[in-house]
């Protein structure tokens, strides 16, 4: 696309400081922003209507790129640990060991 996520974040935090809505279909994952930019992004945080939610700031080198963020999953036999997302049975590593059938994760195996 020919705008950017430098772009993008510009026409956010106009509307943002306007009191806008805002929505769009512009993937900002494939360009980069400048330390201005990031700042604005960072004053978005909070706000409702931003379309950075799905979205964090990745430092490299100079500059910054935004990159979605990792969605975690909790583990189906305990529920209050987090799930190795490769792993097949959808558990951590405890209770992959204990319950589940092998999986390919080498920390799930048993020694």
């Amino acid at each position: 696309s020919e705008y950017g996520a430098t772009t993008l974040v510009r026409i956010a935090f106009k509307a943002y400081e306007l009191g806008f809505p805002f929505t769009c279909n512009i993937d900002p994952t494939d360009d980069t922003i400048a330390e201005s930019q990031k700042l604005k992004f960072d004053k978005m945080k909070d706000w409702s209507s931003s379309p950075f939610h799905p979205y964090q700031c990745k430092k490299v080198k100079t500059y910054y790129k935004l990159v979605k963020k990792h969605t975690s999953v909790n583990c189906v036999k305990c529920e209050s640990s987090k799930a190795n997302k490769t792993c097949a049975n959808k558990m951590c590593r405890q209770c992959c060991l204990k319950h589940g059938d092998p999986c390919k994760v080498t920390s799930h195996k048993k020694e």
